[in-house]
């Protein structure tokens, strides 16, 4: 309701359909996720929500295709997001080597982690605990 009234009051703001993205994914409604993402006027966000959108109803090539671009775009400024992407695939290999990127580059979306639902698939893996212990989140 809230990013609804913030939409309506700027139609154009940046990221607000982004969040919307991922409430519609939360809720299992990933083809809304997308008509929202489709919305989204910058393009490093739309392409990130795109990713996460097709990827959930199915369509792996369109999903490929989007992820692929934003790693092209805007790889450095969206490694985090680039983790969720492929966190959300089952990719933990990938999603890992994006996370100590963001690291290194010191990506403000680390300090998210520890509560990212994005990343919850990677939870079981040990180094999981060990980017939260390098992160000062777990000793």
């Amino acid at each position: 309701e809230a990013l609804s009234k913030a939409l309506e009051l700027q139609p154009q703001r940046e990221n607000t359909h982004k969040y919307l993205v991922l409430v519609r994914l939360s809720q299992d409604r990933p083809q809304e996720a997308l008509s929202e993402m489709e919305r989204e006027p910058n393009p490093g966000w739309r392409l990130y929500g795109l990713a996460l959108a097709l990827h959930a109803l199915g369509e792996s090539e369109k999903a490929d295709g989007a992820l692929a671009e934003l790693i092209e775009t805007g790889g450095r400024d969206m490694a985090v997001q680039s983790a969720e992407c492929h966190a959300c695939r089952g990719d933990a290999d990938e999603a890992f080597e994006w996370l100590e990127r963001a690291f290194d580059q010191r990506d403000a979306g680390m300090v998210l982690m520890a509560h990212d639902p994005l990343l919850t698939h990677l939870e079981d893996d040990p180094r999981h605990a060990a980017m939260m212990k390098k992160l000062g989140f777990r000793d």
